[in-house]
């Protein structure tokens, strides 16, 4: 992460090594805010050696810290209690700092960054840093108990200039005293620093405690959702009832501005014929000016100030003034005031006097004289004043011609002087200065109408190798990539004879790579049968896979190619340890094949699935079925998980089928596994016929049934179950059953397979995939898990399903939703036409961020985002949702001009856990620019994006 100033061109190291400026943090780094003199810059990080001797207790999780470019120093923000230099026990983010640098307010999933707090929610709380006196406070605090954190997750939004306010979301029922909550859901509260009060903004007419009937949440530009002194919230909701007399029929969401000081909220988005009317469509609150006067804002509706015709069918940006109580069209066809631009616009920035916006559109007739030819999205800035309007994004060689590339995003200085923008055009500089055909920030003179460049690429002309690859893993730096392929011209000098599937490392830092999966007998040469099914645990250090390959270790394992072998290996050093060995020694293999399932954080056990007899000394396995085993790396032993009850070495075959493992904690202490095995589980009465679901404690030398009975822990339920994920502290499953009796006075009619979490110290279970009307009736279509967030509060899920929300699901497709045990689910594959409707073609989740907040999803739909040109039809695409602000981005886009997905199917297939990373494995040809793409398969790609400016626009 760098600095540049523009007044004197320097630019400078950020995330830097503590005691070497020059030299970059070990992990990547992300920014969140500036100060508005551009001294301190407020960015999170998964480095562990910014601070000098300090001690990072939660590994690779994310920490806050403040750089002051003064002094050339940075602090840790997110530290335990009492300890400067040591990181909180979990990940941190930052959010927003006063104008002056000295009160940061950020989130975190720690416990222990203020002294004797209780943190019983097991999620994402607010906290306050104040530089000055080195201390933190909780501000998402129960109302009953200040020394307690609420009882559910609350996120970061707004800090006043002066650091006494602070606006955030929350899904908590006692942030206010007497809080009643009228519908589980989002609330949008404001907490008052000098008095010590936090105050419901998101509340019902005539009632300051009552939350509104619908979600709330804070403008997309959250940071912007503040007045400068606090006093006027900027926020969207889906709720009725939030001032009398306003008629709302839109079933849809509307704009409002609360006024702290009269504890009344104003709706914004209102129907030109009437200020108590919502209008014919959805609006999304975008940004408030300094001093609250005036509301940047964007609405799909047709009846928004007065205009006469809106005939493009696509969101436009609307400016609403708080002291006239009047609308106007922003994004319109140049000299006609209530006409709107002929496509859709964005709202992207508002100066401190809301006096200039800065908007994004496809549209071609926002400027007459300008030639706009090219059907990708420019910049424009808006002079309230004057109602002039000014293309940003033009070509240098021609001041009436739009420039010959995208603009992918667009960021308004404070004064409103100075835009930052990134762009894939190569024209917006003098003829020659941007040829290296990658997208590239500038910085756009408001006041001259210049261009200047603020960073360009390296030229990466590049050559794709000569057969298919599929995407892997990524570390938890984000700095290294594992991926497989079958191409035998990876590396000059590495020898593939066989072109067998082989899995190498990347390392994005120094742009090298190296093979993984190399044979042990012959240097430099790859293994001699295929490798695949990886996982990487969770430090990064070591490497889970299966493999036909015989000579991966010393001594090999046989010579029977046709059994499939579990390996760990070391990343740092490449060496090999053979995970299915039989009993007789570490590098004899077991007499049949085996699959690797999962890995603890720190790949000292390994879960696997196994059709050998010689694994433990003295097994016994008749019928010879697949068995469930745990190997432990420390000891070298193998422990039998799957056994028949009371005898450790008796394998429990059945039957019905195969016992299968597919989950283990981050300690490695539980262990998720199905079986149709009846005799498993000690007083067990297993009667069903079926699959049953079962957790074995390690430490405690037990076993327990998850897919039972509601209300009777020891009898199996009445369907098939098969297990998913076990959350990161083991005290959540995640499963998947066709049962009807698994939770109590639920109601299943839908004959099909449904989503469950399973809480192991209740021994209770929750129905995910529930009708939006009753959590405990079962949807009317069939459910598939997915993916659980570490704390398991998320479930990642797909459904075709048509009543999992109160949202239009016409598409007769599979959608993807996530559900909050707080007892919200979301439709992710959304049309961006509105927040109530389904996208036009299936999807299917990917990956799930351990915080939740990110989605990975691929999609054949084609109306997910505003403006995104479908190029290969109904192909998937690669999209991460985000469920801060609910927004979709596309990600396997072509490289060049204008918002348009790579020429064929695109497929996402892990994200980093910041949400800053994605591997995206793809046939297109068009994907990057520069690179030679003629092997006519798949290739493995990683996306990343994020900047900021500061007020003056300066730096």
């Amino acid at each position: 992460m760098f600095l540049k100033d523009n007044q004197s061109g320097q630019t400078i190291l950020v995330s830097r090594q503590s005691g070497s400026p020059l030299t970059a943090a070990n992990a990547q780094s992300v920014p969140s805010a500036l100060s508005a003199d551009g001294r301190f810059v407020l960015y999170f990080s998964q480095a562990t050696n910014i601070i000098a001797g300090a001690t990072d207790t939660n590994g690779p999780m994310e920490d806050v810290f403040l750089f002051d470019r003064d002094a050339g120093s940075t602090s840790l923000v997110s530290r335990m209690s009492g300890a400067p230099t040591t990181t909180s026990n979990g990940p941190s983010f930052a959010g927003d700092m006063s104008d002056d640098g000295r009160y940061v307010v950020f989130q975190s999933n720690g416990t222990n960054l203020v002294e004797d707090m209780l943190d019983t929610n097991g999620s994402l709380d607010v906290f306050l840093y104040d530089r000055v006196t080195q201390s933190l406070e909780l501000i998402s605090r129960s109302a009953n108990n200040p020394g307690h954190t609420a009882d559910a997750q609350s996120s970061i939004g707004s800090i006043s200039n002066d650091g006494r306010a602070i606006v955030y979301n929350s899904y908590a029922s006692d942030l206010v005293e007497g809080q009643v909550e009228a519908a589980i859901g989002l609330d949008v509260f404001l907490h008052h620093r000098k008095t010590g009060a936090t105050r419901l903004v998101s509340r019902a007419f005539g009632n300051p405690v009552a939350t509104a009937n619908g979600d709330s949440f804070l403008a997309q530009g959250s940071r912007s959702a503040l007045s400068s002194d606090g006093r006027y919230v900027l926020y969207t909701t889906s709720a009725t009832n939030i001032v009398p007399g306003v008629v709302d029929d839109n079933a849809s969401f509307d704009v409002y501005l609360f006024d702290s000081e009269l504890g009344l909220s104003n709706l914004v988005s209102r129907s030109s014929g009437s200020p108590s009317v919502t209008p014919n469509g959805s609006s999304g609150g975008s940004e408030l000016s300094a001093d609250g006067r005036y509301v940047l804002f964007s609405s799909s509706a047709t009846q928004v100030a007065g205009v006469t015709n809106d005939a493009n069918g696509f969101s436009d940006t609307f400016l609403f003034d708080r002291m006239t109580e009047a609308a106007k069209l922003i994004s319109r066809a140049e000299g006609q005031v209530t006409v709107t631009a002929n496509g859709g616009s964005v709202p992207m920035g508002l100066s401190n006097d809301g006096q200039t916006v800065l908007y994004r559109t496809f549209a071609t007739n926002v400027i007459n004289d300008v030639a706009d030819s090219m059907e990708s999205p420019d910049l424009f800035v808006f002079d309230v004043s004057s109602d002039a309007t000014r293309l940003v994004t033009r070509s240098a060689g021609n001041a009436a011609s739009t420039a010959n590339g995208d603009a992918r995003a667009g960021v308004l200085s404070g004064d409103g002087l100075a835009v930052l923008f990134s762009s894939s055009a190569s024209d917006l500089l003098p003829s020659g200065e941007d040829a290296n055909g990658l997208i590239d920030q500038f910085r756009f003179d408001v006041v001259h109408g210049t261009v200047s460049a603020v960073s360009t690429g390296v030229a990466n002309i590049a050559v794709t190798v000569n057969d298919s690859s599929y995407s892997a893993s990524i570390s938890p730096d984000g700095n290294s990539i594992i991926y497989s392929t079958s191409a035998n011209n990876v590396i000059a000098g590495h020898f593939d004879p066989l072109t067998n599937d082989q899995f190498f490392l990347l390392n994005l830092q120094a742009s090298s790579r190296s093979a993984l999966t190399c044979s042990a007998v012959v240097p430099n040469q790859a293994a001699n049968g295929p490798s695949f099914n990886e996982t990487l645990s969770g430090d990064g250090n070591w490497l889970l896979y299966d493999s036909y390959a015989t000579d991966l270790i010393q001594g090999g394992t046989g010579t029977d190619t046709n059994i499939i072998h579990v390996y760990l290996m070391n990343v740092a050093d490449r060496t090999n340890i053979l995970v299915s060995r039989s009993f007789i020694g570490p590098s004899n293999g077991a007499n049949a094949s085996s699959r690797g399932a999962a890995l603890s954080h720190d790949g000292s056990r390994v879960l696997f699935n196994s059709e050998a007899t010689d694994l433990v000394q003295g097994q016994i396995d008749a019928p010879a079925t697949g068995d469930v085993f745990l190997y432990d790396r420390d000891s070298g032993t193998t422990t039998l998980l799957s056994n028949r009850s009371g005898n450790p070495l008796e394998a429990c075959g059945s039957s019905i089928g195969s016992s299968i493992g597919y989950a283990i904690s981050s300690d490695g202490d539980r262990a998720l596994f199905a079986t149709g095995c009846p005799e498993i589980g000690a007083g067990v009465l297993d009667d069903n016929g079926f699959a049953d679901v079962f957790v074995a404690d390690l430490s405690a030398s037990s076993r327990v049934l998850v897919s039972h009975e509601a209300g009777n822990p020891n009898r199996t339920a009445n369907g098939n179950s098969d297990g998913l994920k076990i959350s990161a502290t083991g005290g959540t499953v995640l499963f998947q059953s066709d049962a009807t009796n698994l939770v109590s006075n639920s109601v299943d009619t839908n004959s099909t397979v449904d989503v469950f979490l399973h809480d192991l110290s209740s021994g209770a279970s929750t129905l995910v995939s529930s009708a939006f009307d009753n959590p405990s009736v079962a949807a009317n279509g069939s459910a598939t898990a997915f993916d659980l967030s570490a704390d398991g509060q998320r479930v990642l899920f797909q459904s075709q399903a048509s009543n999992l929300v109160g949202d239009i699901d016409a598409n007769s497709a599979a959608d993807v939703f996530l559900f909050d045990r707080a007892g919200q689910t979301r439709l992710i594959s959304r049309a961006w036409t509105g927040l109530s409707a389904s996208g036009d073609g299936n999807s299917t989740p990917q990956d799930l961020s351990a915080d939740g907040r990110w989605v990975l999803f691929n999609s054949e739909a084609t109306n997910l985002v505003e403006g995104l040109v479908d190029s290969n039809g109904s192909e998937s695409d690669a999209f991460v949702w985000d469920a801060h602000d609910g927004s979709i981005s596309p990600i396997s886009l072509a490289a060049g001009p204008g918002s348009v997905t790579a020429n064929k199917a695109s497929f996402g297939t892990r994200i980093h856990d910041s949400g800053n990373h994605v591997l995206v494995v793809t046939e297109a040809t068009n994907f990057m620019a520069g690179v030679a793409d003629g092997n006519a398969e798949y290739d493995v790609y990683v996306a990343s994006r994020a900047f900021v400016l500061f007020q003056d626009g300066f730096e």
